[in-house]
């Protein structure tokens, strides 16, 4: 961290930040987009000027040092670079579930976040909010998506999810949009109860977790209110 950056944010919130106690550890690269986990890789944290409030991000070391710079100083060093613009849906969506609701979940880090006098506000939530979804509240039935979410299923296969405005693909299981088979279960309940709950925010599971551990991590990021919610209805085809 430069000391141009803990002067802008200070003292408190740096030694936070550099404690990992201010954010996940885990951080898609500001520059490069790739993913990285501060505990393993050499990390700069990025203070990005944005109107009134500042953006706090971080990035490889390697890919661009620790500074205070400006969103668009920043953008133009991602496009000279060649960094495409990241793609509009996160690359895994997890199957779960949501009380007796089969769920599609969406982990993503919580940085970068909007620095202001009452903390830091996570970037991402706020764009699922945008979005037509609302924050989690535990033990409560998820309200119905606006128009164009739904999940599409094939059988018994998954082929994605699709959003508004014009029920195009937001999600597919993969770049070649080949379904991958559901557990009997999880789709027989999809079915049954008329849709999906899709959760997303910063939940913090882990690939090697236990279903114990992975259902507590998310009702711990729910309590948290680190995540957003919503019913999407299932379609076919």
């Amino acid at each position: 961290m430069s000391r141009a950056v803990r002067d802008a944010i200070g003292g408190g919130a740096a030694a936070d930040v550099l404690a990992g106690r201010a954010s996940p550890a885990r951080y898609q690269c500001v520059m490069c987009d790739g993913a990285a986990d501060a505990r393993r890789d050499r990390t700069s944290v990025i203070v990005m000027r944005q109107g009134p409030a500042d953006i706090l991000a971080y990035a490889h070391a390697s890919c661009l040092p620790s500074q205070v710079s400006t969103f668009e100083a920043v953008t133009a060093a991602r496009e000279a670079s060649g960094t495409p613009e990241p793609p509009p849906a996160p690359s895994d969506v997890l199957l779960g579930w949501y009380g007796p609701y089969p769920a599609l979940i969406a982990d993503e880090p919580a940085v970068p976040a909007l620095l202001t006098a009452d903390g830091a506000v996570n970037l991402a939530l706020g764009a699922w909010l945008s979005q037509g979804f609302t924050v989690a509240v535990p033990d409560t039935i998820p309200p119905r998506l606006p128009g164009g979410w739904s999940a599409r299923l094939a059988g018994s296969t998954l082929r994605g999810i699709t959003c508004p405005p014009d029920g195009g693909w937001w999600w597919k299981t993969d770049t070649s949009g080949q379904a991958v088979r559901l557990p009997a279960e999880w789709t027989q309940a999809a079915r049954e109860q008329g849709g999906v709950v899709i959760l997303a925010g910063d939940i913090g599971l882990d690939d090697a977790a236990t279903s114990q551990q992975f259902a507590d991590a998310i009702t711990a990021a729910i309590a948290a209110g680190r995540v957003a919610y919503g019913l999407a209805p299932v379609t076919t085809g």
